[in-house]
């Protein structure tokens, strides 16, 4: 690294131009060491060797200098060019020891010129509006004369051409660059608009031959005004298939009140003198039923799972609603004297007595409590029913709770009442912050209603307040 740097440095050295000339000139007057950045000094430190940092620090202000210079000067040599450029190219000119400004042609723009104006000793800056040349009254008449040939090819617009109108014309108020000004008027307004827009209700009642007309443009320039007058018929459009459709319909439900009395409805075979052909619109209902079928056998499918994944978030939660008791019921009969299996014992008989009153939704504490009791009584140890049985509830609290019976039965803890203390202490606190979080989602839910009836309210307030003001 350090040394592709010193290569880049030596190549730079053989590029010296004017710049780079005088960048060094003024390095040599400058104390590098007290003007230099300390960030870039630290930073040369780490990207070359330690004997070379003043000397590319050196080089590397030179090149920066150099660039800075180069901006200037190019700088310096556009204005210097603008300042040409403009006095050769501005606005205001000199001849004879007058001052003038030379006018646009007569179809030009207008020219803006900023003046530094001075009178009785003040100056200011005067805005002046330059008209283009106007044009004398032969050079009108030959533009007009112009437009009179070409004007009817630009505002036929999409229509074939002047003497076949069925679409909208379109009429310019300005014709190209001209400073000239067209007022549009037609001698008969039965078939279209001042705009030009065509009537094509109107046009759809005309006969074969149509409706000649003429418009006129009235041309307006300063002073002068000519008059343009442009032949024009108005023709019956062709009709359109989405119209063509309207008046076949229209022509069967008159021929089927036609045949009224027949006991068939005999389906003409021309419009128009034109053969029509006729097919029964075949029925697909079939395929929406079976794509609908395909569907919802699909979302049934999916939505399933879904149930199936609802359940299993019901059954842990029940578990959790019952763990307290559970574990009351569990502390009270140890207490009393009474051994862990029997004390499950107690339990589920209790159980078996309120599943039998209330058997309206599945209890799976008592349905996993039962197949731990069926256990024990089908010969299956105590650790391992405990075990199975912690498992199956598949809940964190179960678990930890088989653990403490589990242990008691293998080493005989000593301590196992202030364990179960211990556990239903923690318990007691799990309890109270589920209930907490019970309590914030029900504030939550309840919170867009009680907007709702913000909302009502309000408005029961307002609106006779309201309707009193105006009154």
């Amino acid at each position: 690294m350090h040394h592709r740097q010193v290569v880049s440095v030596r190549n730079d050295k053989k590029k010296k131009n004017i710049f780079r000339g005088m960048a060094a000139f003024l390095l040599c007057r400058i104390p590098l060491e007290k003007y230099c950045d300390v960030r870039v000094r630290e930073d040369m430190k780490e990207l070359v060797a330690p004997l070379r940092v003043e000397e590319e620090l050196r080089f590397y202000y030179e090149k920066r200098i150099a660039l800075s210079l180069a901006i200037v000067g190019a700088g310096i040599l556009l204005a210097l060019l603008t300042t040409i450029t403009q006095g050769q190219s501005g606005i205001l000119k000199e001849a004879q020891g007058r001052l003038y400004i030379e006018r646009d042609k007569a179809d030009g723009m207008v020219k803006q010129a900023e003046l530094v104006t001075e009178y009785q000793g003040e100056q200011a800056v005067l805005d002046l509006k330059i008209e283009p040349v106007k044009y004398t009254e032969e050079q009108f008449e030959a533009v007009c004369l112009e437009m009179q040939e070409k004007l009817p090819a630009m505002i036929k617009g999409e229509n074939m051409d002047l003497e076949h109108v069925c679409k909208d014309l379109y009429l310019p108020e300005r014709y190209g660059n001209y400073p000239f000004v067209l007022t549009w008027s037609f001698d008969n307004y039965d078939y279209i608009h001042t705009d030009g827009t065509a009537d094509p209700k109107r046009l759809r009642e005309l006969k074969e031959e149509g409706s000649v007309t003429q418009v006129e443009a009235v041309v307006t320039y300063d002073r002068y005004e000519m008059t343009l007058r442009f032949p024009l018929r108005f023709i019956k459009p062709e009709e359109e298939s989405a119209d063509l459709w309207e008046a076949l319909q229209v022509f069967l439900e008159e021929e089927q009140d036609r045949q009224g009395t027949h006991k068939q409805f005999v389906l003409p075979d021309c419009f128009r003198k034109k053969e029509v052909r006729y097919a029964e619109k075949k029925n697909l209902s079939w395929i929406r039923i079976f794509f609908l079928s395909l569907v919802t056998s699909v979302v049934l499918f999916f939505a399933g799972n879904q149930d199936l994944h609802k359940e299993t978030l019901r059954r842990r939660e029940q578990l959790l609603r019952k763990y307290p008791e559970f574990v009351s019921k569990l502390m009270l009969f140890l207490g009393a004297g009474m051994t862990p299996k029997a004390s499950f014992y107690q339990i589920y008989k209790d159980c078996e007595k309120t599943e039998s009153t209330h058997a309206k939704q599945k209890d799976y504490f008592y349905e996993e409590l039962k197949y731990m009791i069926h256990s024990l009584e089908n010969g299956v140890s105590e650790i391992e029913a405990y075990e199975q049985f912690g498992k199956k509830c598949r809940v964190n609290q179960y678990r930890k709770l088989m653990a403490l019976f589990v242990q008691n039965h293998k080493k005989g803890t000593a301590n196992f009442i202030r364990l179960m203390e211990e556990e239903v202490r923690d318990n007691f606190e799990r309890q109270k912050s589920e209930a907490r979080r019970l309590g914030e989602k029900a504030g939550t839910k309840l919170l867009f209603p009680m907007i709702v009836m913000l909302g009502i309210v309000m408005v029961i307030i307002m609106v006779p307040a309201f309707i009193s003001y105006q009154v």
